[in-house]
């Protein structure tokens, strides 16, 4: 399926994207911040996480006990993984976070869609 050109694009409040120029992407991202994780606001902790919150507590953790190098796997790269880690949500800003039982093809194909967009797919 042909990515969506970014004009199409509608965030997660319905609101639409007109284009992608790096202040909406940014301004967008930095939305993560505010933006509380799925499951935690479901299971109704007062101090729940933000999406942001939570891709910097990967990072961090696949920083710290990543190894820098293992053989045993082909093509391991601690770099790699450690910018999967920290751009893995920010389909999230458009999508918004859903909790599993929410992903449904569709939404599954709007995440993949966002991520074309946004040119982090490959990354």
């Amino acid at each position: 399926m042909a990515p969506r050109q970014p004009e199409d694009l509608v965030t997660a409040s319905g609101d639409r994207e007109p284009w992608f120029p790096i202040a909406r992407v940014a301004e967008s991202l930095y939305g993560l911040k505010t933006t509380k994780r799925a499951g935690w606001t479901a299971r109704g902790p007062e101090n729940r996480e933000s999406v942001a919150d939570h891709s910097l507590g990967a990072y961090i953790l696949g920083l710290l006990y990543l190894p820098e190098e293992e053989p045993r796997w082909k093509g391991y790269e601690k770099r790699e993984i450690l910018d999967t880690i920290l751009i893995h949500d920010f389909a999230e800003a458009y999508v918004g976070d859903l909790l599993p039982h929410q992903k449904n093809q569709a939404a599954r194909e709007r995440e993949e869609e966002t991520f074309d967009n946004l040119g982090v797919l490959s990354t």
